[in-house]
């Protein structure tokens, strides 16, 4: 198979990168950058993403509850509107 270049240049931040590997998600400290327009579900990063996965993950566990995201989504269970809205819903077959 052979390859071939689209000659899009994209913008490398290897240091960066090097520096949230050597981080790890468990010791990242969020910050009002990682938030895409102040969601606090909709993150800039993998490393911003998966800390806050696994932050919310933890909680579930603690709480014995599902999580709901009234940032995007419904805002409850019974928000028809914005199930329809989410780019995801459960449907009852």
């Amino acid at each position: 198979m052979n390859g071939f270049s689209l000659n899009v240049k994209i913008e490398c931040h290897h240091a960066e990168t090097e520096r949230l590997r050597k981080v790890g998600p468990t010791n990242y400290v969020l910050g009002p950058d990682d938030y895409f327009n102040d969601c606090k579900t909709i993150l800039n990063s993998e490393i911003a993403a998966i800390k806050v996965a696994i932050e919310l993950y933890e909680q579930c566990l603690k709480d014995k509850q599902r999580f709901l995201d009234t940032d995007f989504g419904p805002k409850n269970e019974d928000d028809e509107e914005g199930k329809y809205k989410a780019s995801y819903y459960e449907e009852k077959i």
